[in-house]
Protein backbone atom coordinates (compact mmCIF):
# COMPACT_ATOMS: atom_id res chain seq x y z
CA UNK A 1 0.00 0.00 0.00
CA UNK A 2 2.70 2.74 0.54
CA UNK A 3 4.42 1.80 -2.58
CA UNK A 4 0.89 2.55 -3.97
CA UNK A 5 0.52 5.38 -2.30
CA UNK A 6 4.23 6.72 -3.31
CA UNK A 7 2.59 6.07 -7.10
CA UNK A 8 -0.30 7.58 -6.94
CA UNK A 9 1.01 10.88 -5.56
CA UNK A 10 3.91 10.38 -8.96
CA UNK A 11 0.46 10.11 -10.93
CA UNK A 12 -0.56 13.14 -9.03
CA UNK A 13 2.10 15.55 -10.27
CA UNK A 14 2.62 14.00 -13.80
CA UNK A 15 -0.99 14.40 -14.30
CA UNK A 16 -0.99 17.89 -13.36
CA UNK A 17 1.85 18.40 -16.09
CA UNK A 18 0.16 16.40 -18.63
CA UNK A 19 -3.70 17.91 -18.36
CA UNK A 20 -2.32 21.35 -17.56
CA UNK A 21 -0.70 21.72 -20.90
CA UNK A 22 -3.45 19.29 -22.76
CA UNK A 23 -6.25 22.25 -21.08
CA UNK A 24 -5.06 24.86 -22.29
CA UNK A 25 -4.98 23.67 -26.17
CA UNK A 26 -8.58 22.24 -25.50
CA UNK A 27 -9.83 25.29 -23.89
CA UNK A 28 -8.92 27.13 -27.26
CA UNK A 29 -10.17 24.21 -29.03
CA UNK A 30 -13.48 23.41 -27.32
CA UNK A 31 -16.25 24.30 -24.63
CA UNK A 32 -15.35 24.19 -20.92
CA UNK A 33 -18.08 21.26 -20.57
CA UNK A 34 -15.73 19.40 -23.79
CA UNK A 35 -12.95 20.39 -21.49
CA UNK A 36 -14.42 18.70 -18.16
CA UNK A 37 -15.72 15.95 -19.81
CA UNK A 38 -11.85 15.16 -21.38
CA UNK A 39 -10.75 15.78 -17.73
CA UNK A 40 -13.39 13.72 -16.14
CA UNK A 41 -12.34 10.77 -18.59
CA UNK A 42 -9.02 10.92 -17.83
CA UNK A 43 -10.24 10.82 -13.77
CA UNK A 44 -12.36 7.88 -14.70
CA UNK A 45 -9.93 5.46 -16.63
CA UNK A 46 -7.28 6.42 -13.33
CA UNK A 47 -9.99 5.38 -10.84
CA UNK A 48 -11.08 2.19 -13.11
CA UNK A 49 -7.54 1.06 -13.76
CA UNK A 50 -6.92 1.29 -9.83
CA UNK A 51 -10.25 -0.06 -8.39
CA UNK A 52 -10.65 -3.54 -8.87
CA UNK A 53 -8.31 -5.35 -7.09
CA UNK A 54 -6.19 -4.00 -3.99
CA UNK A 55 -3.43 -6.58 -4.85
CA UNK A 56 -3.87 -5.08 -8.41
CA UNK A 57 -3.32 -1.55 -6.59
CA UNK A 58 0.72 -1.07 -7.29
CA UNK A 59 0.73 -2.46 -10.86
CA UNK A 60 -2.17 -0.43 -11.66
CA UNK A 61 -0.32 2.87 -10.27
CA UNK A 62 2.91 2.06 -12.13
CA UNK A 63 0.69 2.12 -15.44
CA UNK A 64 -1.38 4.89 -15.01
CA UNK A 65 2.78 6.78 -14.02
CA UNK A 66 4.10 5.19 -17.41
CA UNK A 67 1.34 5.99 -19.77
CA UNK A 68 1.46 9.88 -17.83
CA UNK A 69 5.17 9.90 -18.25
CA UNK A 70 5.14 8.37 -22.54
CA UNK A 71 2.12 10.42 -23.55
CA UNK A 72 3.44 14.06 -21.54
CA UNK A 73 6.74 13.35 -23.71
CA UNK A 74 4.97 12.38 -27.15
CA UNK A 75 2.74 15.39 -26.71
CA UNK A 76 5.03 17.50 -25.43
CA UNK A 77 8.16 17.73 -28.14
CA UNK A 78 7.45 20.72 -29.94
CA UNK A 79 7.02 22.81 -26.82
CA UNK A 80 10.20 23.84 -24.82
CA UNK A 81 9.15 23.07 -21.29
CA UNK A 82 12.45 21.98 -20.01
CA UNK A 83 11.81 22.13 -16.40
CA UNK A 84 8.44 20.40 -16.09
CA UNK A 85 10.07 17.63 -18.59
CA UNK A 86 13.33 17.04 -16.62
CA UNK A 87 10.98 17.07 -13.34
CA UNK A 88 8.64 14.18 -14.55
CA UNK A 89 11.20 12.03 -15.49
CA UNK A 90 12.96 13.14 -11.61
CA UNK A 91 9.78 11.97 -10.50
CA UNK A 92 9.21 8.73 -11.81
CA UNK A 93 12.92 7.72 -11.24
CA UNK A 94 12.80 8.26 -8.09
CA UNK A 95 9.47 6.51 -7.72
CA UNK A 96 10.74 3.71 -9.61
CA UNK A 97 13.84 3.33 -7.95
CA UNK A 98 12.59 3.40 -4.10
CA UNK A 99 9.55 0.40 -5.52
CA UNK A 100 12.82 -1.62 -6.76
CA UNK A 101 14.51 -1.74 -3.93
CA UNK A 102 11.56 -2.39 -1.49
CA UNK A 103 10.48 -4.86 -3.65
CA UNK A 104 14.20 -7.10 -4.04
CA UNK A 105 14.44 -6.34 -0.44
CA UNK A 106 11.22 -8.01 0.49
CA UNK A 107 11.45 -10.74 -1.86
CA UNK A 108 14.95 -11.48 -0.61
CA UNK A 109 13.71 -10.96 3.29
CA UNK A 110 10.28 -12.90 2.78
CA UNK A 111 10.99 -15.85 0.32
CA UNK A 112 12.84 -18.39 2.01
CA UNK A 113 13.41 -20.64 -1.70
CA UNK A 114 14.85 -17.13 -3.38
CA UNK A 115 18.20 -18.50 -4.39
CA UNK A 116 20.88 -16.41 -2.96
CA UNK A 117 22.45 -13.16 -4.60
CA UNK A 118 25.68 -13.82 -5.89
CA UNK A 119 27.33 -10.27 -5.23
CA UNK A 120 25.73 -11.08 -1.56
CA UNK A 121 27.69 -14.80 -1.60
CA UNK A 122 30.83 -13.29 -2.85
CA UNK A 123 30.75 -10.61 -0.41
CA UNK A 124 30.40 -13.12 2.50
CA UNK A 125 32.92 -15.87 0.72
CA UNK A 126 35.66 -12.68 0.47
CA UNK A 127 34.54 -11.73 3.79
CA UNK A 128 35.20 -15.28 5.35
CA UNK A 129 39.10 -15.59 3.59
CA UNK A 130 39.54 -11.88 5.36
CA UNK A 131 38.91 -13.34 8.70
CA UNK A 132 40.53 -17.00 8.17
CA UNK A 133 43.67 -14.95 6.90
CA UNK A 134 44.26 -13.20 9.99
CA UNK A 135 44.65 -9.95 8.35
CA UNK A 136 42.29 -8.06 10.39
CA UNK A 137 43.84 -9.49 13.91
CA UNK A 138 47.24 -8.42 12.29
CA UNK A 139 46.13 -4.90 11.74
CA UNK A 140 44.62 -4.66 15.39
CA UNK A 141 47.32 -5.14 17.89
CA UNK A 142 50.30 -8.12 18.42
CA UNK A 143 50.42 -10.68 20.62
CA UNK A 144 48.26 -13.83 21.28
CA UNK A 145 45.13 -11.73 22.29
CA UNK A 146 44.65 -10.54 19.23
CA UNK A 147 44.77 -14.00 17.01
CA UNK A 148 41.24 -15.49 19.00
CA UNK A 149 39.05 -17.00 15.89
CA UNK A 150 35.41 -15.71 15.05
CA UNK A 151 33.66 -19.03 16.09
CA UNK A 152 35.91 -18.88 19.91
CA UNK A 153 33.77 -15.32 20.30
Amino acid sequence: MALASIWCFACGYLSFFFTDCLMSRWLINYTPQATMVRLLTIAAVNAYVTMTDLRLLLPGWIGIATTLTVCYHITHQKINIRKETSTSINVFSIASYITMVTLLLHMHLYKPDYPPMPIVTWGQAAWQRVQDSGILSNLGGSGASSSTSSSEL
